[in-house]
């Protein structure tokens, strides 16, 4: 069905991830670093690409 790696398994975004509507934060930087997390957008979805953490 998947070529997931051997003890890999499939499962929703729902399941592993909380959301938040709102509005993106006024401090973002372009670099991962302790502490923060990414901050998805619509082109994270879109295009895969993550420019911006949030702490």
């Amino acid at each position: 069905m998947s070529d997931l790696p051997k003890g890999w398994t499939n499962s929703n975004l729902k399941n592993l991830a909380c959301y938040k509507k709102g509005k993106k934060p006024k401090s973002l930087i372009s670099k991962n670093e302790k502490g923060y997390v990414p901050y998805i957008d619509i082109k994270a979805f879109e295009k895969m690409i993550f420019n911006n953490t949030q702490m």
